[in-house]
Protein backbone atom coordinates (compact mmCIF):
# COMPACT_ATOMS: atom_id res chain seq x y z
CA UNK A 1 0.00 0.00 0.00
CA UNK A 2 1.28 3.69 -0.62
CA UNK A 3 2.50 6.03 1.90
CA UNK A 4 -0.41 8.45 2.60
CA UNK A 5 -0.26 12.19 1.94
CA UNK A 6 0.59 14.62 3.94
CA UNK A 7 -1.24 18.04 4.49
CA UNK A 8 1.67 19.74 3.09
CA UNK A 9 2.35 17.50 0.63
CA UNK A 10 -1.82 17.65 -0.47
CA UNK A 11 -1.05 21.97 -0.43
CA UNK A 12 1.83 21.67 -2.87
CA UNK A 13 0.58 19.21 -4.88
CA UNK A 14 -2.77 21.78 -5.37
CA UNK A 15 -0.35 24.66 -5.89
CA UNK A 16 1.52 23.00 -8.69
CA UNK A 17 -1.52 21.92 -10.60
CA UNK A 18 -3.46 24.77 -10.29
CA UNK A 19 -0.68 26.61 -12.23
CA UNK A 20 -2.64 27.98 -15.14
CA UNK A 21 0.18 26.12 -17.43
CA UNK A 22 -0.20 22.92 -16.26
CA UNK A 23 -4.26 23.12 -16.43
CA UNK A 24 -3.85 24.04 -19.95
CA UNK A 25 -1.58 21.22 -20.71
CA UNK A 26 -4.36 18.86 -18.37
CA UNK A 27 -7.44 20.44 -20.79
CA UNK A 28 -5.93 19.57 -23.93
CA UNK A 29 -4.41 16.18 -22.96
CA UNK A 30 -6.24 13.18 -23.77
CA UNK A 31 -3.42 11.46 -22.75
CA UNK A 32 -1.93 13.06 -19.76
CA UNK A 33 1.31 10.69 -18.70
CA UNK A 34 3.79 13.51 -19.60
CA UNK A 35 2.14 16.36 -17.37
CA UNK A 36 1.69 14.01 -14.41
CA UNK A 37 5.49 13.57 -14.99
CA UNK A 38 6.23 16.76 -14.72
CA UNK A 39 4.25 17.04 -11.59
CA UNK A 40 6.26 14.50 -9.74
CA UNK A 41 9.35 16.29 -10.84
CA UNK A 42 8.21 19.59 -9.41
CA UNK A 43 6.71 18.11 -6.49
CA UNK A 44 10.37 16.44 -5.98
CA UNK A 45 12.01 19.52 -6.06
CA UNK A 46 9.86 20.48 -3.32
CA UNK A 47 10.93 17.33 -1.21
CA UNK A 48 8.33 14.83 -2.07
CA UNK A 49 8.84 12.04 -4.44
CA UNK A 50 5.52 10.23 -6.03
CA UNK A 51 5.56 8.73 -9.27
CA UNK A 52 3.30 10.20 -12.17
CA UNK A 53 0.57 7.71 -11.19
CA UNK A 54 0.24 8.20 -8.10
CA UNK A 55 -0.13 11.94 -8.86
CA UNK A 56 -2.02 11.34 -11.41
CA UNK A 57 -4.68 9.08 -8.89
CA UNK A 58 -4.57 11.90 -6.33
CA UNK A 59 -5.77 14.37 -8.68
CA UNK A 60 -8.63 12.06 -9.78
CA UNK A 61 -9.74 11.24 -6.33
CA UNK A 62 -9.78 15.09 -5.25
CA UNK A 63 -11.73 15.49 -8.02
CA UNK A 64 -14.10 13.22 -7.63
CA UNK A 65 -14.57 14.08 -3.84
CA UNK A 66 -14.40 17.94 -4.65
CA UNK A 67 -17.47 16.80 -7.15
CA UNK A 68 -19.32 14.72 -4.76
CA UNK A 69 -19.33 17.74 -2.50
CA UNK A 70 -20.29 20.03 -4.63
CA UNK A 71 -22.93 18.38 -6.23
CA UNK A 72 -24.31 17.33 -2.38
CA UNK A 73 -23.51 20.74 -1.91
CA UNK A 74 -25.76 22.49 -4.77
CA UNK A 75 -28.79 20.09 -4.04
CA UNK A 76 -28.41 20.56 0.04
CA UNK A 77 -29.17 23.75 1.59
CA UNK A 78 -29.52 23.04 5.22
CA UNK A 79 -27.09 19.75 5.35
CA UNK A 80 -24.27 21.78 3.53
CA UNK A 81 -20.89 19.19 3.79
CA UNK A 82 -17.34 20.56 4.43
CA UNK A 83 -14.50 19.30 3.42
CA UNK A 84 -10.38 20.85 3.92
CA UNK A 85 -9.30 20.56 0.12
CA UNK A 86 -12.50 22.49 -0.94
CA UNK A 87 -11.41 26.04 -1.15
CA UNK A 88 -8.57 24.82 -2.89
CA UNK A 89 -10.31 22.57 -5.42
CA UNK A 90 -12.97 25.34 -5.82
CA UNK A 91 -10.43 28.38 -6.93
CA UNK A 92 -8.49 25.43 -9.42
CA UNK A 93 -12.33 23.97 -10.71
CA UNK A 94 -15.09 26.38 -9.78
CA UNK A 95 -15.29 28.77 -11.73
CA UNK A 96 -13.71 27.42 -14.92
CA UNK A 97 -14.38 29.57 -18.45
CA UNK A 98 -16.54 27.83 -20.62
CA UNK A 99 -14.03 27.79 -23.53
CA UNK A 100 -12.23 25.39 -21.70
CA UNK A 101 -14.98 22.47 -21.28
CA UNK A 102 -14.66 20.01 -24.06
CA UNK A 103 -18.21 18.17 -24.79
CA UNK A 104 -15.96 15.25 -24.93
CA UNK A 105 -14.68 15.61 -21.63
CA UNK A 106 -17.47 16.52 -19.59
CA UNK A 107 -19.51 13.51 -21.24
CA UNK A 108 -16.74 10.93 -20.34
CA UNK A 109 -16.68 12.44 -17.03
CA UNK A 110 -13.38 14.23 -17.26
CA UNK A 111 -14.89 17.53 -17.02
CA UNK A 112 -14.88 18.51 -13.02
CA UNK A 113 -17.24 21.56 -13.50
CA UNK A 114 -20.98 20.19 -12.84
CA UNK A 115 -22.60 23.06 -14.61
CA UNK A 116 -20.63 22.02 -17.61
CA UNK A 117 -21.35 18.29 -17.70
CA UNK A 118 -25.27 18.83 -17.45
CA UNK A 119 -24.90 21.70 -20.36
CA UNK A 120 -23.10 19.01 -22.24
CA UNK A 121 -25.54 16.18 -21.84
CA UNK A 122 -27.58 18.60 -23.01
CA UNK A 123 -26.16 18.76 -25.97
CA UNK A 124 -26.42 15.35 -26.81
CA UNK A 125 -29.56 14.35 -26.02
Amino acid sequence: MAESWSVDEVQTFLSLVAEERIQRELDGATRNEKVFQEVAQLLAAHGYHRTYKQCRDKLKKLKSDYRAIKDHNGRSGANRRTWKWFDQMDAIYGSRPFDLCCCNLCINKHCTNFLFQMHCLRLTR
